[in-house]
Parts: C-alpha cells; sequence; structure tokens
C-alpha cells in the first residue's frame, strides 16, 4: 500500500510547471520542438532514453492528456508496469518526463509477455526502480525468458527489488539465481516454483534462507517443494524474520528440523509427508493461521492434539488429510472429539476448514461420520456446516465451502449435508474433472438444490464420460456458461459439445486431441461447429498426453484452415522440421507457439 501512495503523491510546484511546460502553441494543443541533441536527451537519474521530439505538425493533445499528472500517476497504478510503458512511452515529452521522474515505483509481471515487448521493455527501463519482478521459464508461454533475462542482466543490480517470484525455475537457472539473493537487500517476498531441481539446489535454497539467513528483510517464503532430507545443521541455523511460509512438499523430519529458524511465523502452508511415530509437535506463538495437508499411514487424533495445544492463538485453520480405516480408529473424523479440543484449547479459532478422504468405509455408516458434527457447536455456534460424498470405493468428509480450488467428480457420488441449502458448497472450486459416465451421475442428489454444485468453475476437464451423457446432465452439475478453459480427454458427442459451445459465452481456450477434434467436427465437415470454434478458441493445445501422435501434412493444414484467423496460443506436435515455416506463415495472430517435434526426443521442444 505505501507504493501506491508514493505513485499517487501530489507533485511539488517545481516538477508540476517542468512537466506541463507548453509554448505558445499550446491552445492549439502542440508541444513545443526541442532544440537539444540526442546525447541531451539522455536522463541519467532515470536511466531512460528521451524518446525523440514531436512534431509541431503532431496531433493535438487528447482528452487523456488533459488529466494532471496526479490522476495519470493513479491510474498507471492500476496497471502492469509493462502494460504503462509499452503504452506510454515515447508519446510526448510530457508523458515521457512523468514516467521517467515520478513513475518510480515499477511492477513487472512477465509469465504472459510477448517476446518483442520483453525486448522493449527491457531497452528503456531503469532497474533501480523495480520493485516487483515475476519470471517465467513456462513452456507453454514463456520458454526460455529467465535465462534469457540472466543473460542482459544481474539480478543483484536491482538494489530496490521488493518482491521476486520465479516460476518453473530448473537447476541451472537456481544454481545462477541463488548468489544474487544475498545482494537484494530490499525483498521481503520471495516465491520459487522450481521444476526437476537437483537435491543439491533444494538443500542450497534452505541453506540460504534458513541457515544463513541471507535475505534478513524476507517475510513471505514460498517454495513448490523441500521433500528432501536437507540434512539442517542445529549449530549454524539462525532466527530469519519470515512470518508466511508456503512449502508445496516437506518431509516431517525436515519440517520439524526448520521451524526454531521461523519463530516469528504467523502463517503457514505445506504438505508434511509424516511417518515418524512421534507426537506432531512444534511451538510457534505467533501462529495465527495453519493450513495443513498430511500424507501418512498411521496418524491418530493424539497426534493432532499434542499439535494444536502448542498453538493456542490459532484463529485460521485448515487441513487435508487421507487416512485408511486399515491402520486408523475414526477417532481422527469424529466431531465431539474435535469440538472439545477447538472449546478447549483453540478458543480463537474462527475459520475451519477440513478435507478427510476415507478409503475402505465399511466399518463405518454414513450417519456415524456426520452425526457428530449436527451439533450446536457445529451449526449455531459456529455455522461449521459439513458434508460427506460417497463414491464406490471411498467417502470425503469436508467443511462447506470445499476448501480446495480444484475437484474430481466421480462415479456414484451422492452427498449427505448438514444443512439443506448450498448456496457456497463449492464457490471456492475453480477447476473440475468429470469422471463418470451416464448411469452413474447420481441425479436424485442434485435435485435437493436450486442451483449447480459447482457453478463459479472457471475450467472443465473431460477425462472419462459416456458418450450418452447429455448437456442438461451436465450443467446440473456445473454452470457451463462460466467456462473459460476447456480440456476434452475422451471421445465425445458431436451433439453435446455443439451444446457447450452454444451456452459458452466467454469460452477462449481449448485442450483436446486431434481424433476427438476430428470427431467433434466430423472431420471437419461440420460448418456450424467448425464456425463456433474459430470465433471463440484463441488458445489451442492438440498435444497428446501419451506423446504418441505427431501431425502431418493434411492434418496441419486441416489445423491451419480451422484456426488461422484467431488463434493466439498454440501446442502442437507434428512429425518433420520442414512443416514449421508453414505453421509460422498461416497463424499470423500468434504471439506463443510451442512444438514438439517427433523426429526429437519426445519431451523436447523446438
Amino acid at each position: 500500500m505505501n507504493d501506491r501512495i508514493y505513485c499517487a503523491r501530489k507533485l511539488t510546484s517545481t516538477e508540476a510547471n517542468h512537466y506541463l511546460a507548453i509554448d505558445s502553441n499550446e491552445e492549439n494543443g502542440f508541444e513545443h520542438e526541442s532544440s537539444t541533441d540526442d546525447n541531451e536527451n539522455y536522463d541519467p537519474d532515470s536511466g531512460m532514453n528521451s524518446p525523440s521530439t514531436i512534431s509541431p505538425n503532431a496531433e493535438s493533445i487528447t482528452k487523456f492528456e488533459i488529466l494532471p499528472n496526479e490522476l495519470l500517476l493513479v491510474t498507471f497504478d492500476y496497471l502492469d508496469s509493462s502494460d504503462v510503458l509499452f503504452t506510454f512511452s515515447n508519446l510526448n515529452h510530457r508523458l515521457d518526463n512523468l514516467l521517467q521522474a515520478s513513475y518510480r515505483h515499477l511492477h513487472f509481471d512477465f509469465r504472459l509477455i510477448k517476446k518483442s515487448k520483453f525486448d522493449f521493455i527491457c531497452q528503456i527501463w531503469n532497474i533501480h526502480h523495480i520493485h516487483t519482478l515475476i519470471l517465467s521459464d513456462d513452456d507453454n508461454y514463456t520458454c526460455g525468458l529467465i535465462n534469457l533475462f540472466l543473460n542482459l542482466f544481474q539480478l543483484q543490480d536491482f538494489i530496490n527489488l521488493n518482491r521476486l517470484e520465479l516460476f518453473y525455475v530448473n537447476s541451472y537457472l537456481m544454481e545462477t539465481i541463488l548468489p544474487s539473493l544475498y545482494h537484494l537487500k530490499t525483498l521481503t517476498y520471495l516465491s520459487i516454483l522450481e521444476h526437476q531441481c537437483s537435491r543439491q539446489i533444494i538443500e542450497n535454497v534452505c541453506r540460504t534462507i534458513f541457515l544463513n539467513n541471507a535475505i534478513p528483510t524476507l517475510k513471505y517464503f514460498i517454495i513448490s517443494n523441500l521433500n528432501y532430507d536437507v540434512h539442517f545443521n542445529h549449530e549454524e541455523k539462525n532466527k530469519t524474520n519470515i512470518e508466511y511460509l508456503s512449502i508445496g512438499n516437506i518431509y516431517y523430519d525436515e519440517f520439524i528440523k526448520l521451524l526454531p529458524s521461523v519463530p516469528n511465523l504467523k502463517y503457514l502452508d505445506c504438505l508434511v509427508t509424516y511417518s515418524s511415530t512421534n507426537n506432531l509437535k512444534f511451538v510457534l506463538p505467533n501462529l495465527t493461521s495453519l493450513k495443513l495437508k498430511l500424507s501418512n499411514t498411521n496418524l491418530t487424533f493424539d497426534y493432532f492434539e499434542s499439535l494444536l495445544m502448542s498453538i493456542s492463538n490459532l484463529k485460521r485453520l485448515q487441513r487435508r488429510l487421507k487416512i485408511s480405516s486399515n491402520n486408523i480408529k475414526y477417532e481422527i473424523v469424529d466431531g465431539h472429539r474435535w469440538e472439545h479440543l477447538i472449546e478447549t484449547y483453540l478458543k480463537r479459532l474462527t475459520n475451519f476448514g477440513f478435507i478427510f478422504d476415507i478409503r475402505d468405509t465399511v466399518c463405518i455408516t454414513d450417519d456415524e461420520l456426520s452425526e457428530p458434527f449436527t451439533t450446536d457447536f457445529w451449526l449455531e455456534q459456529h455455522q461449521w456446516f459439513v458434508a460427506l460424498e460417497n463414491n464406490d470405493y471411498s467417502s470425503t468428509l469436508f467443511t462447506i465451502p470445499y476448501i480446495e480450488k480444484t475437484y474430481t467428480l466421480r462415479q456414484s457420488t451422492f452427498l449427505t449435508t448438514s444443512i439443506s441449502l448450498l448456496s457456497c458448497y463449492s464457490s471456492n472450486v475453480e477447476k473440475i474433472t468429470v469422471n463418470f459416465s451416464k448411469q452413474s451421475i447420481p441425479i436424485s442428489s442434485v435435485l435437493l438444490f436450486d442451483h449447480c454444485y459447482y457453478s463459479n468453475a472457471r475450467s472443465l476437464k473431460l477425462w472419462m464420460m459416456d458418450e450418452d451423457v447429455t448437456f442438461d446432465q451436465l450443467n446440473q452439475f456445473i454452470r457451463i456458461s462460466k467456462l473459460t478453459n476447456l480440456s476434452i480427454e475422451c471421445e465425445i458427442n458431436p451433439v453435446l459439445f455443439s451444446k457447450i459451445l452454444d451456452n459458452v459465452p466467454n469460452l477462449n481456450s481449448l485442450k483436446i486431441k486431434y481424433r476427438n477434434l476430428c470427431l467433434v467436427t466430423t472431420d471437419f465437415e461440420n460448418k456450424r461447429i467448425c464456425q463456433q470454434i474459430k470465433e471463440k478458441i484463441t488458445k489451442l493445445n492438440i498435444i497428446d498426453q501419451d506423446h504418441q501422435t505427431a501431425l502431418i501434412g493434411k492434418q496441419i493444414e486441416n489445423l491451419c484452415q480451422l484456426f488461422s484467423s484467431n488463434l493466439q496460443q498454440l501446442s502442437i506436435r507434428i512429425q518433420s522440421l520442414d512443416d514449421i515455416p508453414f505453421i509460422l506463415n498461416q497463424f499470423n495472430k500468434l504471439a506463443f507457439i510451442r512444438i514438439q517435434c517427433k523426429q526429437f526426443r519426445r519431451t523436447d521442444d523446438i
């Protein structure tokens, strides 16, 4: 918030007079022509080159330019800095001077940027003004961007950087980046989504952050995986200032070892692989929010109790646990025991959510699982409502709303809840995978409610589905009209596919196998469906997961004919390198392209 306030500060009278200085042609909307030469146009303070001067014959100023500088700065603050610089640079002297002198808190998100735009930004930005930097090596969008960036700049030169996020970073890139972290003296937020990093690299990351305390200003640290034997040395351990810690995966023993280095921790989100016979226990007196996933084989309620007794200041608790009746007493999902624990030790708890995935429930009835969560404590005092879903092989007991963003709808799913109205049943779910056939659709359970189960989902993946499933049946589970992304992994009836297209006004992304695309378009002969696809789809992924199918001549021509006019992003696997020039010539609106070629190893991209 301080950054926003600074950007929107009121300019001094000297600054205002300088930026708004216009000659006698002002009343006609013309800026004066500068008499300085090219060398004098360089501003050493901003590190940016001034644009070429505007001719007196330029167009008159727009209504946008009538706005005061203060309001322009506030407007810029709501946009990504790359969009601001790319859009408003080199238009006129006033805007360039404003960007150079007062637009000093820059925030760049390069996860979805064209290379031409990236090159332009790198030529005109001042790295000393950059406060946020998000880099990604995602194969689908910005493959090789981080390596390109590191060839152009030294990360330690970004002396005012507050936030750094790295997506899909590999061992080589991480090894290059790590030494620079010691020089980022203002960094408060670091996020690392690693991709196939070696154990040694992960260990070096831990040593840098937790043992060496290389970034004493760091408050937020997020890493996707620490599931290695890191071997923390207690004697070397320093105390960090980290308050927010998120770890995608970590062994319990290593998790316990790193906790003494984060005594100020307030928020913890992690997936812990737990196989120890010792009780779960750690002391974090400042912790107020805990989101915990446990993967284990022998947990009992006593373990949870020993854990939560030591963090009595907790206000928010979410957890997911996979358990099996073969090695657990069902006390761990006993609502009465949880009620007693919360009333005794967690009196400040106001937000409570859980998911229990339970296998082999033949030893316990649905009523025995759900009834303890129907007391006054759950329904009236806290209004924490619980649902139980059953399918052929397991049950899932969870709080409403469902706490995760992804959900798989499986065969023979039936629902029992502690309330009759579920307006927020699945409000958090954004991605749905469908895995059922027509005969297993639980129509009876859907009719209990006057709305869809998953009304806010934006992404739908059809993994396994009988070809006779109708649109109305599918729409009872998912509000189709809100979808923007559709992935089809199974054969689908052309009638159903056409009906989906009719009811998704914002659909723009399609992932589909080539043979299924031929099926739904009747070998590209169904003009109505082809026209719908052509108008809606701007992002296409047609790479098979098994990497067996590689497209050749006529198949590529069919794709080009169908998608060439509107497609902006394309992922495709081809037989021959010789087809690449043809593809690039046909898709003239492409911003991103990923090509795999069968001539190379199956994981190689061009």
